[in-house]
């Protein structure tokens, strides 16, 4: 290898790393999906121990698979998993779709749940199927924050359900 000159080499500008990581005055830029969470714990009074199981219980499959990304990873169920644990709970309680839908409109869930894109727009049946099943799913992961007991899980369903 032939000798270089280090002091001839000519001279790159520095990468504009701003651009990445934001400007040094002022707050770090924050994960949009962390600040949605935490947005979606606050409208919905409450919290699973690990944000995570949140955010599982509020992502419609349909979103996965347009954002093309693996939906859940073990041992992570998915909101379907979530909704098929907490279905049991509200039939019991007697509630049909509509009611489910109703009760998951009064708490505002829909404006938290990843849906895809053409499902923001749903009206009628198709949007109460994808409410209620996100209700559901909401207390299958209060069921599984619980370590699957359902009865150390129902006052935390009773305060979700309204009951």
């Amino acid at each position: 290898m032939p000798d270089v000159e280090l002091h001839r080499l000519p001279l790159v500008p520095a990468p504009d790393l701003t651009r990445l990581f934001g400007g040094r005055i002022g707050r770090p830029r924050v994960d949009p999906d962390t600040a949605r969470l935490a947005d979606a714990r606050r409208a919905l009074g409450f919290s699973t121990r690990d944000p995570r199981l949140l955010r599982c219980a509020l992502t419609d499959p349909g979103w996965c698979n347009e954002a093309r990304t693996a939906p859940w990873v073990e041992p992570w169920p998915g909101n379907r998993a979530l909704a098929e644990t907490g279905q049991a709970r509200i039939e019991a309680r007697g509630w049909d779709l509509g009611a489910a839908a109703r009760r998951a409109d009064t708490l505002g869930v829909w404006h938290h749940l990843w849906l895809a894109a053409g499902q923001r727009h749903l009206s009628g049946p198709g949007r109460d199927r994808v409410i209620a099943r996100a209700l559901a799913a909401l207390v299958g992961a209060l069921v599984q924050d619980h370590d699957d007991d359902a009865t150390r899980a129902t006052p935390a369903i009773d305060a979700l359900l309204g009951s």
